[in-house]
């Protein structure tokens, strides 16, 4: 049983290596427009994913992680993947099917997805919480101020539209944890305690 759970979380890990990497170079044209000391709040794809090969490279080892970290790895991941679940779709309704925004929201869940699982199968103390949350206010107010310079095309989009939809992801920022709170349960794998 342990092998088998191994064997998915290398898989994981290599996965996320290709996602960070792939990512990165993807995003290198937005990257240069947003100035450096914003990277950190603009930059999504190309982080979540190398936060995530930490976190499973960690659980292979049998090390125990920061509840810190693991909600910093799995709560923004998960929000964005609601906010690419809303954006994308609404983006799609102004611009007609694109299959790329079909492509950008397989690629987020593939994140998020792992993001929903670690909540979902971690006890993590509100807490912790804190950081992630805080984290996310400053992104959300960062991007909404600098229309997410263009990282997303918000060109069709009003203000308020905008505003909306970020208010939305923090109120879900700040529910995930009590949900994921009173739902965690024991779990059976040996990579969860």
């Amino acid at each position: 049983m342990h092998k088998r759970y191994d064997k998915l979380i290398i898989s994981l890990i290599i996965l996320n290596f290709i996602w960070a990497i792939a990512a990165l170079i993807y995003d290198l044209p937005a990257i240069a427009q947003v100035p450096w000391y914003f990277l950190p709040f603009i930059l999504i794809c190309p982080v979540y994913p190398a936060l995530l090969l930490v976190f499973w490279c960690q659980k292979l080892s049998k090390r125990h992680i920061n509840d810190y970290f693991t909600a910093f790895s799995a709560l923004p991941a998960a929000v964005y993947l609601t906010g690419a679940l809303i954006y994308y779709p609404f983006y799609m309704f102004r611009n007609g099917f694109d299959w790329l925004s079909v492509g950008q929201i397989l690629w987020v869940a593939f994140y998020g997805l792992q993001g929903f699982w670690i909540l979902s199968k971690n006890k993590i103390k509100r807490i912790h919480y804190l950081g992630p949350i805080i984290y996310l206010s400053a992104s959300f107010i960062i991007q909404i101020d600098n229309r997410a310079f263009d990282y997303l095309d918000f060109s069709n989009f009003s203000d308020h539209e905008i505003r909306a939809v970020y208010l939305f992801l923090l109120a879900v920022a700040i529910f995930l944890p009590v949900l994921f709170r009173q739902s965690t349960k024991t779990i059976s794998s040996p990579y969860f305690f």
